[in-house]
């Protein structure tokens, strides 16, 4: 039995074996740069439609739960820091701020939908 089992493994080809723990080196690689991410997130990530880690909840378009996000701004500038002011030229939707970038392209949309007639 030992006679097979050493005919086995030196009829194996050096370059399979190699290649096989090539394979599990990136598997390890790459699972210490997901550590490494997840670590740089602050342990926060966004789940995926499908995934089933948790992360921050996904909301549709407009109903950011961040308080005065989409109000109208009063001034040329936001007192806040990281939010995005957002004026589409020609668009009947006065100046707005919003939290962050996702929820202004979601106000950018909206206000070129709602352009004046005379600016198209």
């Amino acid at each position: 039995m030992e006679a097979v089992r050493e005919e086995q493994r030196a009829g194996k080809p050096v370059e399979q074996r190699t290649q096989k723990q090539k394979q599990k080196q990136k598997q390890k690689q790459k699972q210490k740069q997901k550590q490494k991410q997840k670590q740089w997130a602050g342990g926060q990530y966004v789940t995926s439609g499908t995934g089933s880690r948790p992360g921050r909840p996904i909301l549709p378009p407009g109903e950011c739960p961040t308080e005065g996000c989409g109000q109208e701004c009063a001034g040329r500038t936001i007192q806040r820091r990281g939010w995005v002011r957002v004026h589409v030229q020609g668009s009947t939707v006065p100046p707005r701020s919003f939290c962050s970038g996702s929820c202004a392209s979601v106000g950018i949309a909206l206000a070129e939908l709602r352009m004046d007639a005379s600016a198209r």
